[in-house]
């Protein structure tokens, strides 16, 4: 049995861990379905996973969008200052 066994990590230290180790597989993610079966194999219900999945990307696309706004609104400040 090794040092790591009998530790518990918190939220933050197993996204840390996750990204490095993905980072030193030289890989740019995992697959939907590698995500739900791993997830399940520590215990996290597959339906769960699935709609935190949906959730992210709503949350991603939101971001996006507000981005876009942001940037055009600068755009416009700018060119408001400028002309």
């Amino acid at each position: 049995m090794n040092e790591f066994s009998s530790r518990h990590f918190d939220n933050d230290e197993v996204n840390r861990i996750i990204r490095r180790a993905l980072k030193l597989k030289r890989a740019h993610g995992i697959s939907c379905q590698d995500l739900i079966d791993t997830a399940a194999e520590i215990g996290l219900d597959p339906q769960a996973v699935e709609t935190a999945i949906e959730q992210e990307q709503q949350a991603t696309k939101k971001e996006k969008i507000r981005k876009v706004w942001l940037k055009r609104r600068k755009m416009g400040f700018c060119s408001h200052l400028c002309g």
